[in-house]
C-alpha cells in the first residue's frame, strides 16, 4: 500500500464496498490491489460471509486467479459458475468456494494499474445491468480518487525537491561563512608560528616579540575553535533533515508519556526561563507513529519557543499542549503566549533559513518540523489563531 493512500481512504472504500454487497445481495465485494508480482487485498466489504482479509496476498503472474485476468487484459471479466467452466475450474479461489466472479480493472491515472474491483459469490449467478452500471460509477470515482492522490503525491516531491534545492544553498551559505573564518585563523596561526621559527633560527626573537606572536596565536585559535564548532552544530541539524535519518518504526505509543519524555529533555532550560508548562491529554490516549519523528516535531516546537517567544515579557510564560483524537486523525495543537509571528512573516516561517534573528539561530527548526509532518508522517502542520503568542496546529492521520 502506497503511503499517500491514507486509512481514511481505505475506511471510505470499504463503507462503499459494504453498500454494493447490501444492494447487490452478495457476500464479498473487493478492491485488489497490485504491487510488484504481487496481489493483495486492499479493501473489503466487511461481512461476516466474506472469507478475505485485507492484506492476504498471492503472487499474481501464473496465480490462475480471477483478478489476474482483469489485471492483464484490462478489461471486465465474469465467470457465471466456475466449476462448470474448464478455463476457471482450478483457480485459486475455488478454495473458499467462490465461483462467481464479475471484476473491472482499477487504475491510477495515466493508465497505470492499481488492481481490480470485484465481486464473487459462493452460488451461481449473473449480474444484472444495473449493478454493472453501479460498479462502473464506482469504478470512475475511485480512479478519480487515486488520481487525486497521486497528484498530491506529485506535488509533494515537487515541493522536496525545491526545497531540496533551497536547503543546499542554504548550507553553503552559513558554513562559508564559519568555515572562511576558520581558514583565515589557521592562515595567520601559521603566518605567526613561521614568524617565530625564523627568528629562533636567526636568533633574532626577542620576548615582546614571542609574547606578541603567542597572543595572535590564542587568539586566532579561539576564532578557528569557535566557528568550527558553529559548523559541526550546522551540520548536526542538516543530518535531522535528511530522510535516512529520520526514518524509524512506526509503532502504538502512549501520547501523553511520549510528550512528557520530550519535555524533560528540555527542563533545564524552560524551567530557567520559569516558563510553566500545561499538557492535556487523556493519559489512555493510544497513537500509532515514529517515536524518533514525532519527538523531533515537539523538540523544535520547543527550541524555537526557548530561543524566539520569550526576548522580553510577560512574566507569566506558559506552553500549552493539548492533544485530542476523532476517528480518523489526533490532532496537536501547541500554544505559548510570547512575542507571537506578525502577520509579515506568516508565510515565510516554515521556509528553511528564514529567521527573525540570525544571531539566535539558522532558521532550520519549523522546516525541518514541516518535512517531517507533511512528507514523513503524512500529517498537516498549521498556524492557528490565538489572542497572544504562537499557535500551531499539528494533524496526523491514524496508521
Amino acid at each position: 500500500m502506497n503511503q499517500e493512500l491514507t486509512q481514511q481512504l481505505i475506511s471510505n472504500w470499504n463503507a462503499t464496498l459494504s453498500v454494493i454487497a447490501q444492494l447487490m445481495d452478495i457476500p464479498v465485494v473487493l478492491v485488489m490491489s497490485v504491487n510488484d508480482n504481487q496481489i493483495e487485498v486492499f479493501s473489503k466489504n466487511d461481512d461476516v460471509n466474506n472469507p478475505y482479509n485485507l492484506k492476504d496476498s498471492e503472487h499474481l503472474n501464473g496465480s490462475g486467479l480471477y483478478c489476474e485476468h482483469v489485471v492483464k487484459t484490462q478489461k471486465p471479466l465474469e465467470v457465471v459458475n466456475a466449476l462448470q467452466d474448464p478455463k476457471w475450474c482450478k483457480n485459486p479461489d475455488l478454495e473458499l468456494d467462490m465461483i462467481y466472479y464479475y471484476g473491472v480493472p482499477l487504475n491510477s491515472g495515466q493508465n497505470e494499474t492499481f488492481g481490480t474491483l470485484c465481486v464473487l459469490d459462493q452460488k451461481q449467478r449473473k449480474i444484472e445491468p444495473k449493478f454493472v452500471a453501479l460498479l462502473n460509477e464506482i469504478k470512475a470515482t475511485f480512479e478519480m480518487q487515486l488520481s487525486l492522490f497521486n497528484h498530491q503525491k506529485q506535488l509533494l516531491q515537487q515541493k522536496s525537491i525545491a526545497s531540496i534545492d533551497s536547503l543546499v544553498w542554504g548550507m553553503a551559505h552559513h558554513l562559508n561563512t564559519p568555515i572562511g573564518t576558520s581558514i583565515t585563523a589557521v592562515s595567520i596561526i601559521k603566518d605567526r608560528i613561521s614568524f617565530i621559527e625564523g627568528s629562533i633560527k636567526s636568533k633574532t626573537l626577542t620576548m615582546k616579540q614571542l609574547t606578541n606572536q603567542i597572543y595572535d596565536i590564542n587568539d586566532s585559535l579561539a576564532i578557528a575553535d569557535s566557528n568550527l564548532k558553529k559548523s559541526a552544530l550546522l551540520i548536526d541539524d542538516y543530518k535531522d533533515i535528511s530522510t535516512a535519518q529520520n526514518e524509524g518504526i512506526i509503532t502504538e505509543y502512549n501520547i501523553a508519556d511520549l510528550i512528557s519524555n520530550c519535555l524533560k529533555t528540555k527542563e533545564s532550560q524552560i524551567a530557567a526561563l520559569n516558563i510553566t508548562i500545561a499538557l492535556k491529554c487523556d493519559n489512555s490516549l493510544i497513537f500509532k507513529t515514529c517515536k524518533n519523528l514525532f519527538s523531533q516535531v515537539l523538540i523544535h516546537l520547543i527550541n524555537n519557543t526557548l530561543v524566539h517567544a520569550f526576548d522580553s515579557g510577560p512574566d507569566n510564560r506558559n506552553i500549552d499542549i493539548k492533544v485530542t483524537q476523532t476517528q480518523s486523525h489526533m490532532l496537536l495543537t501547541y500554544t505559548d503566549n510570547g512575542c507571537g509571528i506578525t502577520a509579515d512573516i506568516e508565510d515565510k516561517i516554515f521556509n528553511p533559513f528564514f529567521t527573525t534573528n540570525m544571531n539566535k539561530g539558522h532558521g532550520l527548526g519549523l522546516s525541518i518540523v514541516e518535512k517531517i509532518i507533511n512528507l514523513q508522517l503524512n500529517g498537516n502542520i498549521a498556524l492557528a489563531d490565538t489572542p497572544h503568542g504562537a499557535a500551531f496546529e499539528i494533524l496526523l492521520p491514524k496508521i
